[in-house]
């Protein structure tokens, strides 16, 4: 019903709306890998509401009165405001391990730039490390490590293009070690950083 890649330009309005991150990433995510169902049950009141909003939106879509490039946004950011709201206050238990993992996927976004413990996301899960490694990387398809990393080499890469910053990428997307920052690019990317900011 969605495209991910839709969101990439409203992502940073919507990352700290309790359940966008389970709804629209982690959920998917699980679909393609386990066959999971989503939790996701409207009443009709819900419904209905969604379906108004969705009505308004394809009238606008349709129709492309005055002012529709800023009615269409708006339509589709209250339906995205409105499903994450009924999810999160669905009969889901705020125990199950969805909202724990998005918990630590939002505190690992916010924080990726900085020094991040292994152990204090763990105790902020509420898990033991076992089966925190274990629902992590099934929910997300990461290890924490990995899903750390991979965000600290998407903010370098962003910042070795769009910002040109080549001096100090390393230690601003919170790399201590340059050669290990080096080599973790590399992994990702199949470049250097020096070779990836001269191919852009």
């Amino acid at each position: 019903m969605f495209d991910i890649n839709s969101f990439d330009k409203l992502r940073n309005e919507f990352k700290n709306i309790d359940g966008f991150n389970v709804l629209f990433g982690l959920e998917p995510q699980l679909q393609k890998s386990n066959r999971f169902i989503s939790h996701l049950k409207l009443s009709d009141k819900q419904l209905k509401k969604i379906l108004t909003l969705m009505n308004l939106y394809e009238d606008e879509c349709c129709n492309s009165l005055p002012g529709y490039n800023i009615t269409i946004p708006s339509f589709f950011k209250s339906i995205v405001v409105q499903l994450c709201r009924d999810y999160t206050h669905s009969d889901i238990s705020k125990s199950d391990v969805r909202f724990k993992i998005e918990k630590i996927v939002n505190f690992i976004k916010k924080n990726f730039h900085k020094k991040i413990a292994f152990k204090h996301i763990v105790e902020q899960s509420g898990m033991s490390p076992t089966a925190f490694r274990c629902y992590f990387k099934r929910t997300t398809g990461y290890s924490p490590i990995k899903f750390l990393m991979r965000l600290r080499v998407a903010e370098a890469a962003r910042l070795l293009t769009e910002e040109n910053i080549k001096v100090k990428a390393a230690a601003k997307v919170g790399f201590q070690n340059q050669s290990y920052f080096v080599k973790t690019f590399r992994e990702f990317m199949g470049v250097t950083p020096k070779e990836y900011s001269k191919s852009e």
